[in-house]
C-alpha cells in the first residue's frame, strides 16, 4: 500500500492560470490520499468509477453483463489485468488498471495501461501521478521495457498530464482496433457483398 500525505505546506494548490500561488485557489488539496492493489470488497466501487471514466471519454458506460465479466475477471485467482484503487479520505476517487505484454522487438516485457482515472474533483492533488507512478514502479519492478498506454487524441489535458510525467507519443505508430463479436472466430468465413 502506498501512503502519502500532505502537509498544508506540501499540498499542491490549483489555481487558475496566471495566479501566483496562494492568489485565486478556490478549493484546497485533499489531506491525505491512499493507493493500494484493488480488494474484492473494492469492486463495486471500482465498476462505479469505471462507468465515470467512460462517461468522461464519451463512451458506453459497461453494462449489467460487462460489470459481471470484470468483476469475475479481476476476483480470478489469476486476473487477466490488475487495479490499484485510491482513495482520499476512506472514499475512492480514482483507479489505474494494467496488465502485462511483451515486445518481440526488444524481446522483453512491455506493461499496458488500459485506463487511469480521477474523478474531476480530486485532480491536481498528484492523486493521478501518484497512480501513474505505482504503475511505472511495478513495470520496473516485472523487468519491463516500457509503460505504453493511448490517449484519445481530443482529450488535450490527458495529453498533457502524461507529458509532464515524462511520456512522449509513440512516432510513425498508429492503434488500430479490429473489434470481434461473438461468433467471430478462425472457422467463420465471410463473403464480399454482391454488386
Amino acid at each position: 500500500m502506498v501512503a502519502l500525505r500532505r502537509t498544508p505546506a506540501e499540498a499542491v494548490e490549483p489555481r487558475p492560470r496566471g495566479h501566483a500561488p496562494g492568489v485565486g485557489v478556490a478549493d484546497s488539496p485533499p489531506a491525505a490520499f491512499a493507493i493500494r492493489p484493488l480488494g474484492r470488497d473494492d469492486i463495486p466501487a471500482w465498476l462505479a468509477l469505471l462507468g465515470a471514466h467512460a462517461a468522461a471519454l464519451r463512451s458506453p458506460r459497461p453494462d449489467a453483463a460487462d460489470r459481471a465479466r470484470l468483476a469475475r475477471a479481476v476476483a480470478s485467482a489469476a486476473p487477466p489485468f490488475r487495479v490499484l484503487l485510491a482513495r482520499c479520505d476512506g472514499r475512492p476517487v480514482g483507479f489505474a488498471a494494467y496488465y502485462p505484454a511483451y515486445s518481440t522487438f526488444l524481446a522483453r516485457p512491455l506493461m499496458h495501461l488500459e485506463d487511469l482515472f480521477v474523478l474531476a474533483e480530486a485532480r491536481r492533488h498528484g492523486v493521478g501521478q501518484a497512480l501513474l507512478a505505482a504503475v511505472r514502479r511495478e513495470a520496473e519492478r516485472c523487468g519491463c521495457a516500457a509503460l505504453e498506454w493511448q490517449v484519445p487524441a481530443w482529450n488535450g489535458a490527458a495529453r498533457a498530464f502524461y507529458e509532464r510525467q515524462g511520456g512522449h507519443p509513440y512516432d510513425g505508430w498508429c492503434t488500430y482496433r479490429l473489434t470481434l463479436e461473438p461468433g467471430d472466430g478462425p472457422d467463420r468465413v465471410t463473403t464480399p457483398p454482391e454488386d
